[in-house]
């Protein structure tokens, strides 16, 4: 099952500033834990300017038809997403690479090995 999506974990290659956080809609390749991998779409919309830089988004995953919406808070150029998915409490730790990409890694409260994924702006 695809259910998986993104939890905690750490991040790979971040470089730009927070700044380049954009809404907007991106295209998601990842890999679950077992190996499999997987496509979708991942939205980002900004809620809220908190104080010291740090920034709240609302995040929304479309995967093989299954919705899952999450709640994030970035500072500089890395964020932490928050979501629950089939029940189960997930966790995202993202970077925004140099190319605009946004990469990361998650795990769920059933895994014992995290996923990955790397979102592409449209």
């Amino acid at each position: 099952m695809r259910r998986f999506l993104m939890s905690a974990a750490l991040v790979a290659g971040m470089a730009m500033p927070a700044a380049a956080q954009m809404a907007g809609t991106y295209d998601l390749i990842g890999t679950s834990p077992d190996g499999s991998s997987y496509r979708g779409t991942v939205q980002l919309q900004q809620t809220a300017n908190l104080r010291d830089g740090t920034r709240a988004w609302r995040v929304t995953w479309r995967i093989d038809g299954e919705v899952t919406v999450g709640t994030a808070m970035s500072v500089q150029d890395a964020f932490v997403v928050g979501y629950i998915s089939d029940r189960q409490p997930g966790v995202s730790l993202i970077g925004i690479n140099r190319d605009g990409e946004i990469a990361g890694v998650w795990i769920t409260g059933r895994e014992n090995r995290s996923g990955t994924e790397r979102w592409t702006p449209r």
